[in-house]
C-alpha cells in the first residue's frame, strides 16, 4: 500500500502516513495501484524539480557571458590605446632633446659663476685650466670675448697699454702687474685657448 499524497510505502494497518502525516484508508490505498493483467504496480511520483541547481546555472552562465564581455571591451581599448601611442616615442625624444639644450645653455651660463671659489668669482673663465668652446663664446660681443682673450694675459700680470683693459684689469684684486711677463709662463691650457680665441674672432670677422 501506497500513500496518495507523497507516494510513500504504508503498512496495512497505517490509517495516516508516517512521512506526510496524511490520511489514507483501504479505498484510497487502491487508487494508487495501476492494474495490469492481474498484476498491481505502483503508480510512480514525480519528484519536485530543484530550483536551486537551476538558479546556480544561471548565475553562472550570466558571470561567464559578464568576463567575455570585460575581457573584449578591455582588447579594444587596449587595440586603440596602441595605435594611439604609435608616434609618442619620436615626440618623446624631440622634447628630451630641447631640455638637455636648455639644460647646456643654463650650465654654460652659470659656469662663470659655479666653477669658481669664492676668491675667483671675478673671473671671465676658468681658461687655465678649461678648454674654450666655440659654445662658450657664441653668445658673447666682440669686447666680451676680447676680454676673455686678455684675461689670460693679466692673470699673469701683463701691464696693458690699452686704458679700457688697464682700468678693467686694476679693478680686480687678483690682478698684480709684472714688468717681466713672458708668453711662456702660459701652461698649455691657456696657449691653446689664446689660439683658439683669435681665430674666433677672425672668423667673425673681428681681426
Amino acid at each position: 500500500m501506497f500513500c496518495k499524497n507523497c507516494g510513500n510505502e504504508l503498512s496495512g494497518q497505517t490509517r495516516f502516513c508516517t512521512e506526510c502525516g496524511a490520511e489514507v484508508s483501504g479505498a484510497n490505498n487502491q487508487s494508487n495501484y495501476r492494474t495490469t493483467d492481474s498484476r498491481v504496480e505502483p503508480v510512480a511520483v514525480a519528484k519536485p524539480t530543484n530550483k536551486n541547481n537551476t538558479l546556480v546555472a544561471i548565475i553562472a552562465i550570466l558571470l561567464v557571458t559578464i568576463l567575455v564581455c570585460v575581457g573584449i571591451l578591455g582588447y579594444i581599448l587596449y587595440t586603440m590605446n596602441a595605435d594611439d601611442d604609435k608616434d609618442v616615442p619620436s615626440m618623446q625624444v624631440e622634447e628630451q632633446e630641447d631640455i638637455e639644450e636648455y639644460a647646456d645653455d643654463d650650465s654654460e651660463e652659470n659656469n662663470g659663476s659655479e666653477r669658481y671659489s669664492e676668491d675667483e668669482q671675478e673671473y671671465l673663465f676658468p681658461s687655465d685650466r678649461e678648454y674654450i668652446t666655440e659654445y662658450d663664446l657664441r653668445y658673447k660681443t666682440k669686447e666680451e670675448v676680447a676680454l676673455i682673450r686678455n684675461e689670460i694675459y693679466a692673470r699673469h700680470g701683463y701691464i696693458f697699454k690699452s686704458e679700457t683693459y688697464q682700468s678693467y684689469f686694476e679693478s680686480k684684486d687678483w690682478y698684480r702687474p709684472n714688468p717681466y711677463f713672458d708668453e711662456s709662463s702660459f701652461n698649455e691650457v691657456e696657449k691653446i685657448n689664446k689660439d683658439f680665441i683669435v681665430e674666433y674672432e677672425k672668423s667673425m670677422g673681428w681681426r
